[in-house]
């Protein structure tokens, strides 16, 4: 029996190939905008990032982004991505993002 095949990807900042299901994708959209692609496939050009957020305040993680998804992109939409990154890595390790507004005070329970 032939065993799967597993889509290989390279990370655009380290350059190591890894198993598409442990990278995270960016896409420019054709409409120009920069974002996370959190299902894989979404329409546009795409590069990959390594999912255990060791890239996300990487100096490099900006100008490799540009040249791999063949734009220019914003120190505001730089910082947009690596916001939505540190929340996709904090999904996929089990962490619970919150916001510090929505927790309730400890003690009593209603």
């Amino acid at each position: 029996m032939r065993s799967k095949h597993v889509p290989e990807r390279t990370c655009v900042v380290c350059r190591q190939k890894q198993p598409k299901r442990d990278l995270l994708r960016i896409v420019r959209t054709p409409g120009g905008e920069v974002t996370l692609d959190p299902t894989g496939r979404a329409n546009g050009r795409g590069g990959y990032v390594c999912a255990d957020g060791r890239h996300i305040d990487d100096r490099m993680l900006g100008p490799k982004l540009q040249h791999a998804l063949q734009t220019t992109i914003t120190q505001q939409q730089l910082d947009t991505l690596k916001t939505a990154l540190a929340g996709s890595v904090a999904l996929s390790a089990g962490v619970a993002v919150t916001d510090e507004d929505s927790r309730k005070p400890a003690g009593k329970v209603s």
